[in-house]
């Protein structure tokens, strides 16, 4: 099933009115820094710029001229030097470098990318409105133009070496630099190993020799790719392996290549092992270890085919210094080991690392991806990582087990840009984590055979089309689409957006939203919203406990959009407590309720007879009392000020502190609603269960409570509290709450309840708003429920004498009215609710 792909906002500036890519369809998310977009996706058809790159091109430049101002601000199209014009994959990418007086901008490009004959992705680093006069004098050599510090600058063009570092230059008339671009990849002193065929000094195994030039008896040939050959007859041959073969070949800083002579027995294996020799044994494991990494990336860039093809330079037990590796950018070069590290050509993750930095230069499809430092230093542990199924990169190379680098550290995601770092191997890890958890988002979802070879297309697809990081998702989706249409998602979009997201390279700007929860009976629903299709949620667990003393916890199920399960059998008339966690792919939670200070949700098991009621469709009237305002307590719709609710539970009314205005109760503030006077001698037990949303800072600053005040005491004396909210963090409910409280010990003489607001001179909240109050009880038998139960000889309705029942539900003489009575008496519970200026109704189950 394909999903919509959802907007991203990556590096976003803020930016105003539409502008004209937005109405010709376009999506586009802009870099940070120049508010130019950074990585488009629409659709433009081309018809026959799949085929020609002719017609691909004059597509391209007629769409880069015909929005200019907006992908180039203060340029030209003519400025813009196609560099690469390619077909691989049934994808044709164009790349733009853009110029400025004829000069190159450095790291400034454009690419397009087209299938099924229409535009429909484009990468851009474009840089806005270049500014530079050209000097009347210079130097010989190269010239660029760079913006550094806010201006341009024309700059010449150096190469700097020191030992194994090389450096492109860019300085200034006056000589001063003003930026340099490594042109050598080298590696540190961690990576390390733990796997048998991963470093020198650990367990080994017989790797074939793949296509190996050797000599068998006096002939001269080539191993096959399963390190197989043939000689003429049946008898041993005498054979001498070799270094160098048509895809790989070693060249040794100590000395001649290592040559030995073996003698092979027919179907039989023969082997060479200087496993006691450093020098020697860094040229077999390189040789080795080279096939392998060459052999694998065959199969996964066809972009860089070329040079795949060709025979790669491999440098072994060089002196520059020792504890190092590096790449050209073509050849790969590894150094002597020391006491505190293993020679590198003997350490299969750093072969297999240098040897994917010249992948990554030589895969860049020119004016679309680039070579970046940190791009490259993430890419290349990732294809360690690939070939070793191992996301702990460098084992060995300490001489320890553990590795240098961990691109999938237990409970760290490496995100961008809060871990960008001078260290571009610590800024990589935000690409090789990413790629890394969409391996296994891809493995789970399609097994390791498709699952892998779709994590390979991807992987290839940001080698040759990612400028930077942040660009990378862009690459991504190009990787994974199969039908040149990004507005309608990719295959394997919401692996993408799951993994790409926790690693701050994505920004869904319509997050999945969960809840609110609904629980009835026993059966808990919570519905997942998951804009574009992408079911981000992998796990929805329920944690409770009762009034009772019992606890658990237990998982609900996922069908379609609702997450479903049950609680366990409850005992009648019992208080559930209870929280819902959901679980997200990239590994994070939310908890419901999200209230700290009242982090359990409530909900009533059993039976309860209302006593009466007020859903507040109509004003209450209840008497009302402030400190500072007439007007603190208010009847009327709630309009979401002051984080008050924006619309009441039920109905259309609330009863609350400051509904209007900015919703926000008073400074010095004490004010408090009150009930009428009720009466609930007759009851064994009452409970007050009504909905809330309350706001209010904590109790030692700010107190909201519930009291009861007996009919004895005057209206200022001193209540009985019943509730209170939370001492230690402020209470800021974000949905209705069901909330009960017990209010059987206060049922013993008539008395008002009221609810209370107390504030100091410090931050101002939204305060109380309530709704459906109802005063239960959960009595099993009660005089006037029109319900006769085993305590009661007769049950008309009411508690009044006189009619043949008794306000006791006993017989009196003269007959009895039974329980199948149409009418309720007037001090039944709808009666008495009456009687309260209360109106009672069908209440939802909490």
């Amino acid at each position: 099933m394909r999903v919509a792909i959802a907007a991203a906002v990556l590096l976003a500036a803020a930016h105003g009115d539409a502008d004209t890519l937005d109405r010709a369809g376009w999506r586009s998310v802009r870099d940070h820094a120049t508010g130019v977009p950074a990585q488009l996706w629409g659709q433009v058809n081309a018809p026959g710029s799949v085929r020609d790159p002719a017609i691909a091109e004059r597509a391209a430049r007629q769409f880069l001229a015909g929005h200019i101002a907006e992908l180039a601000p203060g340029a030209r199209a003519s400025g813009f030097t196609l560099v690469a014009n390619r077909l691989d994959d049934n994808l044709r990418t164009l790349g733009f470098v853009q110029t400025a007086h004829g000069l190159r901008v450095v790291g400034a490009q454009i690419g397009f990318v087209f299938g099924h004959d229409r535009l429909f992705a484009i990468v851009s680093t474009v840089v806005p409105n270049v500014s530079v006069a050209l000097p009347r004098t210079r130097a010989p050599g190269p010239r660029v133009v760079i913006r550094a510090g806010n201006r341009d600058h024309v700059a010449d063009v150096v190469e700097v070496q020191s030992g194994i570092e090389r450096w492109q230059v860019y300085r200034a008339a006056d000589g001063s630099e003003l930026g340099r671009r490594p042109l050598v990849m080298t590696e540190t002193a961690t990576l390390q190993y733990n796997a048998p065929v991963r470093y020198g000094w650990g367990p080994r195994n017989d790797f074939p020799a793949a296509q190996a030039a050797i000599t068998v008896d006096t002939a001269a040939t080539t191993t096959a790719a399963d390190g197989t050959f043939m000689w003429t007859g049946t008898a041993a041959a005498s054979v001498a392996p070799g270094l160098t073969g048509p895809y790989v070949s070693v060249i040794n800083a100590a000395g001649a290549l290592a040559t030995t002579t073996l003698t092979a027995q027919p179907n039989s294996s023969v082997v060479w092992t200087l496993a006691g020799n450093e020098y020697g044994d860094a040229q077999l494991s390189a040789f080795i270890h080279a096939s392998i990494a060459k052999t694998r990336a065959r199969r996964i860039s066809t972009s860089a085919a070329t040079w795949l093809d060709a025979q790669l330079a491999v440098h072994v037990n060089e002196q520059f210094s020792a504890c190092n590796a590096y790449s050209t950018g073509d050849d790969i070069h590894f150094l002597r080991g020391a006491s505190s590290c293993e020679n590198t050509a003997r350490v299969a993750d750093i072969v297999y690392h240098e040897f994917a930095h010249s992948l990554h230069r030589q895969a860049i499809i020119a004016g679309m991806g680039d070579w970046e430092v940190a791009l490259s230093e993430g890419l290349s542990d990732f294809y360690a990582a690939l070939i070793t199924e191992d996301s702990g990169v460098g084992r060995g190379f300490n001489l320890t087990n553990n590795p240098g680098r961990e691109i999938d550290p237990v409970g760290v995601e490496h995100r961008y840009p809060q871990h960008v770092s001078s260290d571009p191997h610590i800024t990589g890890l935000i690409i090789a984590g990413a790629l890394w958890d969409l391996r296994k988002l891809l493995i789970a979802t399609h097994g390791a055979t498709d699952g892998t070879l779709a994590i390979e297309r991807i992987f290839a697809a940001v080698m040759s089309r990612a400028p930077t990081i942040p660009a990378s998702y862009m690459a991504a989706l190009i990787g994974d689409d199969d039908d040149s249409n990004l507005a309608n998602g990719t295959p394997n979009l919401c692996s993408i957006n799951a993994a790409f997201a926790a690693h701050g390279l994505f920004t869904d700007t319509q997050p999945t939203t969960v809840g609110p929860v609904h629980v009835d009976g026993l059966t808990i629903e919570l519905p997942v919203d998951s804009p574009g299709g992408c079911t981000s949620v992998t796990g929805v667990n329920v944690t409770w406990q009762s009034s009772e003393g019992a606890s658990g916890s237990f998982a609900l199920a996922a069908q379609g959009a609702m997450w479903t399960g049950a609680f366990p059998e409850q005992p009648d008339r019992s208080l559930l407590l209870y929280s819902v966690t959901a679980t997200f792919a990239d590994g994070s939670t939310r908890t419901l309720p999200d209230n700290p200070a009242d982090p359990m949700y409530q909900h009533w098991v059993g039976k309860v007879t209302p006593i009466w009621c007020s859903n507040m469709d109509t004003d209450p009237m209840w008497r009302r009392t402030s400190a500072q305002m007439a007007l603190a307590w208010q009847w009327g719709p709630p309009t979401g000020a002051g984080g008050d609710p924006v619309a009441a539970y039920s109905g259309t009314n609330v009863l609350g502190t400051v509904l209007a205005s900015d919703g926000l109760y008073e400074r010095d503030e004490f004010a408090y609603v009150e009930t009428p006077i009720m009466d609930l001698a007759l009851y064994q037990t009452a409970r007050l269960q009504y909905w809330r949303w309350l706001t209010v800072e904590a109790g030692s600053l700010d107190e909201a409570t519930i009291a009861v005040r007996p009919e004895h005491v005057i209206a200022t004396s001193q209540t009985v509290e019943v509730w209170h909210n939370s001492t230690a963090v402020n209470h800021v409910d974000k949905e209705w709450r069901f909330h009960d409280v017990d209010l059987t010990a206060m049922k013993d003489e008539p008395f008002y309840l009221r609810w209370v607001l107390e504030s100091n001179a410090g931050t101002q909240l939204g305060g109380w708003a309530i709704d459906d109050v109802c005063v239960v009880t959960v009595d099993a038998s009660v005089c006037g429920d029109h319900e006769i139960s085993q305590a009661e000889q007769c049950d008309d309705g009411n508690r009044e004498d006189g009619d043949g029942c008794s306000k006791l539900c006993t017989a009196e003489d003269g007959g009895c009215c039974s329980a199948s009575s149409n009418s309720l008496g007037p001090l039944g519970p709808l009666a008495l609710a009456a009687l309260l200026g209360f109106r009672l109704r069908r209440r939802r189950r909490p």
